[in-house]
């Protein structure tokens, strides 16, 4: 395990510039950032906070500047395919998926229905319909 190396992570907010991220990456200090905006939520009363948005390597920052993919010399000819699907579903990840804007009304209304239904935490003793129907709208799907 003394033989992996391990870097650093650098945060990087979405309206930033490639060209001092190269340069960060360039120094060698990492090759791999986190790209996140920051929620503002001061007109509910809350704190803003960053939402993570996506990721954003060396190789990408390369690849933008020669318009080109890069081809791993380990990697097979056809699984260039395959990398493309990967780097979608990576965008499909750190992208927003609440319910309310992925699922429609039937979906959604099922969930609450079954959640009510058959998981106690969610009976309408403990949590009241409309409660759970708007952390439906505002959970996640992936």
């Amino acid at each position: 395990m003394s033989s992996i190396i391990i870097r650093d992570i650098v945060a990087v907010p979405a309206d930033d510039k490639l060209e001092p991220l190269l340069g960060y990456f360039k120094k060698g200090h990492s090759h791999l950032g986190v790209v996140y905006k920051i929620v503002d939520q001061t007109t509910t009363g809350r704190d803003p906070y960053r939402e993570v948005i996506g990721i954003v390597t060396l190789e990408d920052i390369i690849e933008e500047i020669i318009m080109d993919e890069i081809e791993d010399e380990y990697e097979p000819f056809d699984d260039k395919n395959n990398r493309q699907i990967l780097k979608e579903k990576l965008i499909y990840i750190f992208t927003e998926h609440e319910a309310d804007k992925v699922l429609n009304e039937q979906e959604i209304r099922a969930c609450l229905e079954f959640l009510q239904k058959y998981v106690k935490p969610f009976k309408t003793q403990f949590v009241k319909r409309d409660i759970l129907n708007v952390l439906i709208r505002q959970s996640r799907v992936i």
